[in-house]
């Protein structure tokens, strides 16, 4: 048994999930890393869908209107069918000010200036991790994605704070000196560190068939927590005295 560290303080933390084109799995890994964190017993998780596109992620966790699912013990708030980004930004902000940590399933290209003004949203958050799969369009569209990216930062549009990351997804990591070539290759070729290879195993065990969290497995479950990075840098834990959301909770998670 391989045990995670232990995250003894929660403290208001927010991770947006989005990609440089369609198709390349945010909205499921967006759904698996608030469950997963919610499963290890990080408390106060929500899941908020900020992508009318998709509105996916409430389908996932079987939520048609915000409440909490029974488990993990999650808050989903689902995508209405047509949703600006200036709504989307204070629903993120009134789940950040009511929950200790929240995933947010953003627009696809989040943070790119351009006419949807995504850099406001995207500037709420601590992480914001793109995804792409290998081939040579995915890359090439987050390699440029990344650099308009840069130009908001430039801009100040973007703060500083934000930490932004890449993450892979699909089934090719079965073996581990694919997957190391493959977290090279891509690092190379968007100049982000990638935190994450995420192999893309929801729906595809039963009786999940696409809809609910698929945990228990434990490459999928580290990769989640890898994409998160919630507890991995000293500074998102803070003094319960310090922060009114803070909690003391001790949990240890683990997996096989």
């Amino acid at each position: 048994m391989a045990n995670v560290s232990t995250i003894d303080l929660v403290a208001a933390f927010s991770i947006g999930i989005t990609s440089a084109r369609s198709g390349d799995w945010k909205r499921g890994v967006a759904a698996n890393v608030a469950a997963r964190l919610a499963a290890d017993g990080v408390p106060g998780v929500a899941v908020v869908d900020a992508d009318p596109s998709g509105r996916d992620v409430g389908a996932r966790l079987g939520r048609a209107s915000r409440g909490r699912i029974e488990w993990p013990d999650l808050f989903v708030v689902p995508a209405p069918a047509a949703l600006t980004v200036a709504e989307a930004r204070a629903r993120v902000a009134v789940a950040v000010h009511d929950h200790n940590v929240v995933v947010v399933d953003l627009p696809r290209g989040a943070g790119a200036p351009g006419p949807a003004l995504d850099c406001g949203l995207v500037d709420d958050l601590d992480r914001l991790v793109v995804m792409t799969d290998l081939s040579t369009d995915a890359l090439r569209a987050t390699a440029r994605w990344a650099e308009l990216v840069a130009v908001a930062r430039r801009r100040g549009h973007i703060g500083r704070r934000v930490e932004i990351v890449a993450a892979i997804c699909g089934e090719r990591f079965a073996v581990d000196d694919l997957a190391e070539r493959a977290v090279e290759r891509v690092a190379a070729t968007v100049g982000l560190p990638v935190v994450a290879s995420v192999p893309q195993w929801w729906g595809r065990t039963p009786p999940n068939h696409g809809f609910g969290p698929t945990l228990g497995f434990a490459m999928l479950d580290e990769a989640l927590r890898d994409v998160s990075g919630y507890g991995a840098n000293r500074s998102h834990a803070v003094s319960a005295s310090g922060q009114s959301r803070a909690a003391i909770h001790g949990a240890v998670a683990s997996v096989k």
